[in-house]
Formats: structure tokens, C-alpha cells, sequence
């Protein structure tokens, strides 16, 4: 051979081997892919591969051992399925595989003895697990997994007729199935409980219309038939989550030939579950039309959305998909699934000005009111006229509106109310994104003053004669003695709310003057009893919030209040005697002990002052609209619902209370008040009318002896308590940029303008 020949076959064997080195390090890479994604099978067919190629060249380079250490955990892997499913010829392979490309494994090398000891003894199967499960067992439960799947998707939309007929399934396959068993008598309570629903509001339908019918109209003149119309409906689409979904969870997959559209939906299920940070994920059903129509498919994707991996899907199985409420339906391809939802969005003016009323420049500048545009035509009050204008600047933007689409703008909000296909609202959804301002924060501070006032006035007199007792002969004075004492409580008598009062109780002691003396050698007593008091206590908090525009906030100055919701019932013990003891009438009855009612569960309720607050800045960033909801709630007290427990006293006399068995549950005050208003940045807001006055009078008296002029009185007791309760609240509302800046400071007004009159001075509220 020829030195030419030699160096050719030289040059020849260094490309076999330079790409011998590239095609393992691709599958490498492939392999380590399809394990990150669970794909064990495949990413064995890689790994080994890499090795096979590898082995030829040197089992010293770095790459072999990755491919060897690759293959080892995958194999790993599959053998503990192997065994679960009792395949052990497979499990025995790949073992012997991981000893050929890993001879060093000690693991490896141990499973392979364990499995080749196990394999030549038949009778033993410590290793290979349960015989029973085997590859039709293990296909038989995953059949039931998914049809279990299936019927949990369909009862929680609703679909009962669905869910009962995979339920059905699952207990041919299973007759004992527990689980299916208790979701069909979930499903017959959901469909009772929707039925009564249902039946109170046809009823409270019917009501309502007859009320109509005998209700007459009411037509006023100066009305405006415009503003009698019926305008559209501003609510924000259920879908607008599951969109958000479809595009926020990216993910990979791989279907080989022959997977059916039941099996592509299962996985993304799965998979969006998974890697969605709130464990939520998307519900898919399939109609059984699709079911029967879809197609087989084959797909592998890399790192793609749920929203794209799905339009494939459908696309390939020759099926379509719906967004709806709660889930996704895959229907059939000739089925209209361009259903009009309805979205409500916050612009600027200009955003739906029409092109023509536009000029170069128009826009915003970052924060504040956009530039004024010059429109050529006057936008109209009505709402028809308002529609035809945000149309066609829509159109003009690419905006398509089947029949029955329709947009609306309210410019004193800056809402803009769209109704159209989900498509087409994506393609708005994107046209508002970027062209929206920074996001503007609203600082929220609020005053809670509550005052409480307690008055009381009681004058009390109690008399007693004693005929029976009689002083000496010489005791003819009409006062023999006399004391007096004073109970005035000072700082004792500051109990903020019932709460405390609970916790640590206060008597209310009076103010005593006492009487004794004798009247004809006979005793009598007398007690005045007297207070005059007044209490009252102010409770001030001063809680802020800062939140987005649009979003909801709440301040709270609660206390939480647990009480009991769960009693164990009373028990007696019963009293135990001795067979052949002589019990004597001289011994005295034992009544036997009882276990008074005892809680068992306890539950929870803020007591106190909340405020739900949701701000909306409008299209001038100058005005905010304000949704107020405060509620106020107090604890009044317990009613008892427990009756004492007694029991008839063997000599005859009253029966013998063995316990007072106290039920007590609390009684709570709610004030609240819904309002919406409309205040300039920096506007103090001030609600009231949160006023509760409590009066409480008593007026005992003796008959007969009450009515004798002057000294009647004596037999008189009138007593007076006057509770009353304000509150207050001060709601101060600020706009600030992202920077924490305010957008629209107050002017600094130098002070000789306004002595010399050029400038006004207007005090501004910012905290």
C-alpha cells in the first residue's frame, strides 16, 4: 500500500471519527433533554447511543462518562417500573446494560445479582414485587385514573349527565370503587342543591313580574330618549384568566405516532398544573363529537406556550378549541366557536379618537392627561353615536367587528367596553398594552373617630318595716342611726367595649345612704341608693394604604373575637354501689355529678372598624372615582340557649340543680354603608351617618303606696342609661407616580401674591 493510500485512509478514519464525536454529542444533548422532561424512554434510546458510539473511540473521555452515567439513571428508572408492572426479562436487561456500560456501579452491580438469584429460584419473589400487578393490571388503573380525571372535570362545570356516564365506566371496570361511588352521590347532592336554587328563582321571577304588572309606569317628559336606551353591560370577561394561562406556561412535549387527543389534553393538563405557580393549570373536555371525529397526532415541541402547544394540537388532530368560563372545550372542526365575550378596558381619549381627529404629536407625555387632540367632529352624547365613533377608530387600527360586536367609551371614566371574538379582543388586549401609560399608584389614608357617650341616672329607694322586733319602751326616736357611704369609680369605670368588659368585669356600685329607727317601739330600715354618671371615651386610628388604580384595598382596626360553634353534649356519672351494702335512712342523698356542656370547635369574627376601598383614576389623572364600603361591627352580648339540668330530690323538697349548662352565643351590631363617589386628587371625603343610640329606662314602684303625695316617692325606683355611638370617617385620596412622587403636587403660591391679591390660596389636603 502506497504512502498516498495510507494517508487517505488515515484522513478518512479522522472525519468517521470527528463525526462519530459530533452525532453522540447531539444525541447526548438530546438525551439530557428528554430526562429533564421525564421522557425516559427516549432519552435511554440517546444515551446509549452516545455510549455504542463513544465505546469505539475510548471509554476515558469526559463525554463517555456523561453518557454512561445518563444512561445509568435512566435505566435506573425503568427498572423500578419494570418491576412494579412485574416485566422482570426487561428489568434483567437493563440492568445487564448498565453493568456493560458501567461495570464500576456498585448499585448496578448488586440489582444484577439480586435479580439473575431471583430469576434462577422461581419461588422466590421478594424482589420482583407484587405478581399480581401485571402490564394489563397497570393498564387497567391508568384507564381508571383518567376516566376519574374526566368525571372531576365535568362535575366541576357542571356537566353532571358527562360525569355520571365516566363514573359508570370506571365501576364496570371496578365494581368496588370507592371513590366513584361517593363523586355519583356528590354529583345527586350538587343536583339537588342547584334544583332548589333554581326553584327559588323561578319563584322570586314570577314574583318580580306580577309585581310589574301591577307597578305602573312612570313617564317623564323630561327625559331624553338617548338616555333611556339601555347601555352595554361593563363586565370583564371569566376568560380572561385562562388566557392569561395559555400564555404565561411554557412547556415541552413530545407525542409519539398514534396519540389520541384524549391522551395530548390528559399531559397538558398535567403539565400546566405543574409548572403554574398556584397549582391551578387549565381543565380541558371534549365533546364526544370531537372524540370521535379528532385524529391521531405526532408532535414534539420545545419550550413553546400551552396556548401555541394546543393550536397545534387541534390543528394536527384536525379539532378546534373554545375558551369558556372555567375550562376548555375541544369540539369538533365544522362547530362556530366565535362567541362574542365582553371586556372592559381603562384608555386614554386619544386611544379611540378617529384618524382624521388626530394630529402628528398626539399622545401622552408619561404621566398626566394626554396632549389635546382636534377632533374634526364633535363626539355626541349618545350612545349610539359614541359607538360609531370608537368603532371606527378601532378599525382603524386593525380592529375587525363581526355582527353583533359592539364598542362603547365613557369619557368621564376612561372606560372602553368591547364586545367581540376572543381573537380580536386578544388583538385589542395587545393595542392597549402598548400604548398604556406607567401604571399610576393612589395613596389611601383614612381617620376612624368613634365617640361613645354614657349617660346614667338612678335614684333608688328600698324600705323595710319589721313589726316583730320591737325596742324598748323608751325607744320612741323616729332615727336611732344612720350611715352613709360613696362608691364614686373613678378611673374603674373606663370599660372601652363589652369585649373588655367580658374579660375583665366591673360592678357598678352606688352611692348608699341608710336609714334605721323606730317607729312606736317597731324597727325599720331604710337604703337610698343614688349615681349620676357619665361616661365617655374616643377612639381614633389613622391606618393608609397604597394600591393600584383599579385594584382593591382594605384597612382594618379589628379585634378578632373567638367564640365556641361545636359543644360536646352534658354527660352524667352515674353513681356505682356495692351488691349486699345496707344503706341507712340516716345517710344523706348524693346527688350524681354531671359534665356540663363542653365546646369543641371555635370560630372567629373581627370585631371592629374595616374598610374596603377600590380607586379608579380617570382619564384626566386628575379625578379618582371612589368605591367605599365601611362596615362597622360591634359585640352586644351572649344569649344563652342552654337550659340547666336537674333532677328530682328523693325527700320531696325542690329538685336539685346539677348544673346551669351555659350555651352562650354572641349577638353582633353591623352598620355598614356602599358608596360611590367622585373627588378631585387630594380631596378629603368625610362619611357619617354611622349614629346608634341605645335608651334604657326603668320606673318600679309599691302600689297604692307609690300614689300618697310626697312621701310616695319613697316607694319609687327610676333609673335612666343613655348609650350613644358616632362614627366618623375621613377618606383622603392622593395620586402618586411610580417614583413615589406625587403627580399633581400643589402649587407653591408665593405669599405677596396673595397679599397684593394676584394669586388666590387654596388649602389642599395631602398627607
Amino acid at each position: 500500500m502506497s504512502p498516498r493510500e495510507i494517508a487517505r485512509i488515515q484522513q478518512q478514519e479522522i472525519i468517521r471519527r470527528q463525526q462519530l464525536i459530533f452525532t453522540a454529542n447531539e444525541a447526548l444533548k438530546s438525551g439530557r433533554k428528554a430526562e429533564l422532561a421525564q421522557d425516559y424512554p427516549e432519552a435511554r434510546k440517546n444515551y446509549l447511543y452516545a455510549a455504542e458510539a463513544l465505546s469505539t473511540l475510548s471509554r476515558s473521555t469526559m463525554a463517555y462518562s456523561q453518557a454512561a452515567e445518563g444512561l445509568t439513571r435512566v435505566d435506573f428508572w425503568l427498572y423500578d417500573d419494570s418491576l412494579k408492572i412485574g416485566d422482570t426479562k426487561r428489568a434483567k436487561m437493563l440492568m445487564d446494560e448498565v453493568v456493560t456500560y458501567n461495570p464500576n456501579n456498585k448499585l448496578a452491580n448488586e440489582r444484577q445479582a439480586a435479580i439473575n438469584k431471583a430469576l434462577a429460584n422461581p419461588n422466590d419473589t421478594t424482589l420482583l414485587g407484587d405478581p399480581a400487578v401485571t402490564p394489563a393490571f397497570v393498564k387497567k388503573v391508568n384507564q381508571v385514573q383518567q376516566l376519574f380525571d374526566e368525571a372531576e372535570q365535568f362535575r366541576r362545570t357542571g356537566q353532571w349527565d358527562q360525569a355520571e356516564e365516566r363514573l359508570d365506566r370506571i365501576l364496570s371496570l371496578d365494581p368496588h370503587n370507592i371513590a366513584a361511588t361517593k363523586q355519583l352521590e356528590l354529583i345527586d347532592a350538587e343536583k339537588n342543591k342547584y334544583a332548589d336554587s333554581a326553584r327559588i328563582q323561578m319563584r322570586d321571577e314570577r314574583l318580580r313580574q306580577v309585581e310589574e304588572k301591577w307597578t305602573e309606569a312612570i313617564n317623564n317628559p323630561e327625559v331624553s330618549v338617548s338616555a333611556q336606551e339601555p347601555q352595554a353591560p361593563i363586565t370583564a370577561t371569566t376568560t380572561f384568566s385562562l388566557d392569561q394561562e395559555l400564555k404565561k406556561i411554557f412547556l415541552s412535549l413530545n407525542f409519539e405516532s398514534g396519540t389520541t387527543i384524549e391522551q395530548a389534553t390528559s399531559f397538558l393538563s398535567i403539565e400546566s398544573k405543574r409548572l403554574d405557580p398556584e397549582h391551578k393549570g387549565v381543565n380541558f373536555i371534549i365533546q364526544p363529537a370531537a372524540s370521535s371525529t379528532a385524529k391521531t397526532i405526532s408532535l414534539t415541541l420545545n419550550n413553546v406556550p400551552l396556548g401555541e402547544a394546543l393550536r397545534y394540537v387541534c390543528q394536527l388532530a384536525n379539532v378546534k378549541y373554545k375558551v369558556e368560563d372555567y375550562a376548555i372545550s375541544i369540539v369538533p372542526f365544522t362547530q362556530n366557536t366565535e362567541d362574542l365575550i365582553s371586556r372592559t378596558f381603562i384608555v386614554q381619549p386619544n386611544f379611540v379618537a378617529p384618524p382624521s381627529a388626530t394630529t402628528i404629536g398626539t399622545g401622552t407625555t408619561g404621566f398626566g392627561p394626554a396632549r389635546p387632540i382636534a377632533p374634526t367632529t364633535p363626539v355626541a352624547n349618545t350612545s349610539s353615536d359614541n359607538g360609531d365613533t370608537v368603532r371606527k377608530a378601532l378599525e382603524a387600527k386593525g380592529l375587525k367587528f363581526p355582527p353583533g360586536a359592539s364598542a362603547v367609551y365613557t369619557p368621564t371614566t376612561g372606560q372602553l367596553t368591547v364586545v367581540n371574538t376572543a381573537d380580536q379582543m386578544d388583538l385589542l388586549e395587545e393595542l392597549v398594552n402598548a400604548g398604556q401609560a406607567p401604571t399610576l399608584m393612589v395613596r389611601i389614608a383614612t381617620k376612624f373617630v368613634e365617640i361613645n357617650q354614657t349617660d346614667l341616672n338612678d335614684l333608688t329607694f328600698n324600705t323595710a318595716f319589721n313589726p316583730f322586733f320591737t325596742g324598748p319602751p323608751s325607744s320612741k326616736s323616729l332615727i336611732s342611726g344612720t350611715s352613709f357611704n360613696t362608691a364614686l369609680p373613678g378611673s374603674l369605670a373606663f370599660t372601652p367595649d363589652s369585649i373588655d368588659n367580658l374579660i375583665s368585669p366591673q360592678a357598678t356600685n352606688f352611692n348608699t345612704l341608710y336609714f334605721r329607727g323606730f317607729i312606736d317601739g317597731n324597727q325599720y330600715n331604710a337604703v337610698i341608693n343614688a349615681l349620676a354618671q357619665k361616661k365617655s371615651f374616643d377612639l381614633l386610628s389613622e391606618p393608609a394604604v397604597i394600591t393600584k388604580s383599579g385594584d382593591q384595598g382594605v384597612l382594618e382596626a379589628v379585634r378578632s373575637f373567638p367564640y365556641p360553634i361545636a359543644f360536646d353534649p352534658p354527660e352524667l356519672q352515674s353513681q356505682s354501689t356495692n351488691a349486699g351494702t345496707t344503706v341507712t335512712t340516716t345517710l344523706q342523698y348524693t346527688p350524681p355529678a354531671v359534665i356540663a356542656t363542653t365546646p369543641t370547635d371555635f370560630k372567629r369574627r373581627n370585631v371592629g372598624v374595616r374598610l374596603v376601598i377600590k380607586p379608579q383614576i380617570t382619564a384626566d389623572n386628575k379625578t379618582i372615582d371612589l368605591s367605599l364600603f365601611p362596615e362597622v361591627t360591634d359585640f352586644e352580648g351572649f344569649i344563652n340557649y342552654g337550659s340547666e339540668i336537674s333532677i328530682p330530690s328523693p325527700d320531696g323538697l325542690a329538685p336539685a340543680v346539677l348544673s346551669t349548662n351555659e350555651i352562650n352565643q354572641p349577638v353582633f351590631n353591623v352598620r355598614r354603608i356602599n358608596t360611590k363617589v367622585l373627588v378631585r386628587d387630594g380631596s378629603t371625603v368625610v362619611l357619617g351617618g354611622l349614629i346608634r343610640e341605645d335608651v334604657q329606662s326603668v320606673d318600679d314602684k309599691v302600689p297604692l303606696l307609690a300614689d300618697i303625695p310626697l312621701v310616695g316617692r319613697l316607694f319609687q325606683s327610676k333609673a335612666k342609661e343613655t348609650t350613644k355611638k358616632n362614627l366618623i370617617v375621613f377618606v383622603t385620596a392622593n395620586i402618586y407616580r411610580n417614583d413615589g412622587e406625587l403627580l399633581n403636587p400643589p402649587e407653591i403660591v408665593n405669599a405677596a401674591d396673595i397679599l397684593t391679591g394676584r394669586a388666590s390660596y387654596t388649602p389642599v389636603a395631602h398627607p
